[in-house]
């Protein structure tokens, strides 16, 4: 390597599992990485849970793969339901990829694999360690990082890559923002042990008039779970829902689900956005950090790994002097109109889901005659499953 840990070439700024895509593929090249998380220990909350095939894509490359289709279940298709009534089914098994289908394992499960791939090529997450000041200069970026014992660590890199999610401290610190439609959205989720008669191979969005329910079958009887919620203005967000409340709403949408147990609950709201620039001289906007959006589609946390990947391989040749800055601008060439599609696909699909009286009814009908034109089909399933997408 051609620096030392603590003067590395890049420092990877969170470590999710966008950060950890990152620092990977750094250390894969050969690149001194350093990965900082200000959490003192690794998120036990399933969060993000869809691992579609164009990732699945990205894994194999990174080696990783078969590890990671051992911890989930394989969901070959989505179904798109009006109460019982199925509407269209999208079949992933025609999608131009080795890995036809979508992966369902826990955010925990990703990171634990990442992680351990990481410590594999040398590199360890250092905990614990927030980044408080950021401060470029033309060929260096100097780095303020304070320790759990408040002790404060300056760090001088050649890059940075931030990977510090929705409310990302590098965005803060390089002066952008978020730009998009801020009219949240908000959510109930829930992992919970279901009994249910869904397929255990597909994942559903269900449309009702009162908002959109996703649910998605995972392994030893789990399921995640989710709906949209529409509190009333002004209405603080309830972080500590019960399983009661999700119960209810499915009850009142969907029926045929009944929650015996719940693992993690919580209720977040989403706005949908994305950063004008990903690029900020030497820093570098990935994930949540530059784009955030609708959970409909589950799309997210893919979209922000494949930014790590193509960002990734730019920065290693850059690093040995074989990149210049035009191969460093084509990241944002590239990633910022994929977000932004990703953002019309998202929110869409969750407008789709509260249309009432007359739209409602042309919607399911559309649906269901669309669903019988295998094209369409296709199309839709390259699209969630991102096979258009260049990594």
């Amino acid at each position: 390597m051609s620096a030392t840990p603590e003067n590395p070439d890049v420092v990877v700024v969170g470590a999710g599992p966008v950060g950890l895509v990152a620092a990977c593929e750094l250390a894969r090249r050969g690149v001194a990485v350093r990965i900082i998380d200000k959490l003192a220990e690794a998120t036990d909350e399933s969060r993000a849970i869809a691992i579609h095939a164009r990732s699945l894509d990205m894994f194999d490359r990174m080696g990783i793969v078969d590890d990671l289709v051992a911890t989930g279940v394989k969901s070959t298709s989505m179904r798109m339901l009006s109460g019982d009534h199925q509407l269209f089914q999208v079949e992933f098994g025609g999608v131009d990829s080795a890995f036809p289908y979508s992966l369902l394992t826990a955010q925990t499960e990703t990171e634990r694999v990442l992680t351990e791939r990481l410590t594999q090529l040398g590199v360890e997450v250092d905990r614990g360690v927030e980044l408080v000041e950021l401060t470029q200069h033309t060929d260096v970026v100097q780095l303020s990082l304070r320790h759990a014992d408040a002790s404060i660590e300056n760090v001088t890199t050649s890059w940075v890559v931030a990977a510090d999610g929705a409310h990302s401290t590098v965005r803060h610190l390089v002066g952008t923002e978020l730009q998009g439609s801020f009219k949240g959205e908000r959510f109930i989720l829930g992992d919970c042990d279901a009994e249910h008669e869904m397929d255990a191979e597909s994942m559903y969005t269900i449309f009702s008039p009162k908002g959109t329910v996703i649910a998605m079958p995972m392994r030893d009887g789990r399921a995640r779970l989710m709906a949209q919620i529409h509190d009333a203005p002004g209405t603080p967000l309830n972080l500590h829902p019960t399983q009661e409340d999700l119960q209810r709403i499915l009850d009142d949408r969907v029926g045929g689900i009944t929650i015996t147990r719940s693992h993690w609950l919580t209720c977040f709201e989403v706005h949908h956005g994305q950063v004008p620039a990903y690029r900020h001289a030497r820093v570098f906007l990935a994930g949540d950090a530059a784009h955030i959006h609708s959970p409909a589609g589950g799309q997210g946390m893919n979209t922000g790994m494949q930014d790590a990947f193509n960002l990734a391989w730019k920065l290693a040749a850059a690093v040995r002097g074989e990149g210049g800055q035009t191969l460093l601008d084509s990241y944002q060439t590239e990633r910022h109109p994929i977000a932004e599609n990703v953002i019309t696909f998202s929110s869409n699909l969750t407008k789709a889901g509260t249309l009432h009286g007359g739209a409602r009814v042309v919607r399911n009908a559309l649906l269901h005659v669309v669903g019988n034109i295998p094209a369409v089909g296709d199309k839709l399933a390259s699209i969630v499953e991102e096979i258009g997408v260049s990594l």
